[in-house]
């Protein structure tokens, strides 16, 4: 379905001049990210009824320790992910716009916020791949994320939604004693 996706869309050239916008969400098995740019961008309209032209569909899968990691983390995974390999395209004077549908992300990833502690040591590895990044935080409903939906829903495998019982028959303490 993904490279079905991929030839259905006219991928443009970046315009310099155009406000880029980038779709990120995640699931407990991947990530999905969306460059997209507006030429005429109005202030007034939701960015879902703007003229999006695309410009990168990216999706993947988590894989090793990345499974592992907190639903916060691998959230924010797509968008540190963007700064990083696409910094070229994302090197804007004005900035650019950044939207996903987990409120959790806009308290961490908001350089006008503060941020507890823990939660920014664990993201201090980060810091310095976004530290170069100019953009804009925006929240937008989980159904109005379509450009990262249709990159995560289609395009990835779901968790099996089955799961096999185990019998246990014997378990061994530490102090050697066998329960039944």
């Amino acid at each position: 379905m993904l490279e079905m996706i991929e030839r259905s869309c006219k991928l443009v050239f970046p315009d310099m001049g155009a406000t880029v916008c980038l779709f990120s969400d995640a699931s407990p098995t991947g990530y999905a990210l969306v460059l997209t740019q507006v030429c005429h961008w109005q202030e007034s309209v939701p960015v879902e009824q703007q003229q999006c032209e695309l410009l990168i569909c990216h999706g993947g899968l988590l894989k090793g320790a990345q499974k592992n990691r907190f639903i916060v983390e691998k959230a924010g995974y797509p968008f540190v992910k963007a700064c990083k390999d696409l910094d070229n395209m994302l090197a804007r004077e004005e900035g650019f716009h950044v939207y996903w549908n987990h409120s959790n992300l806009n308290k961490i990833f908001a350089p006008d916020r503060e941020v507890n502690h823990h939660v920014k040591a664990r993201l201090q590895h980060r810091a310095l791949t976004l530290g170069g990044c100019r953009y804009i935080i925006h929240h937008i409903a989980g159904e109005s994320n379509l450009w990262a939906d249709f990159i995560l829903c289609w395009g990835h495998p779901t968790l099996p939604t089955v799961v096999e019982a185990l019998a246990i028959k014997r378990v061994t303490t530490r102090s050697a004693q066998t329960l039944s």
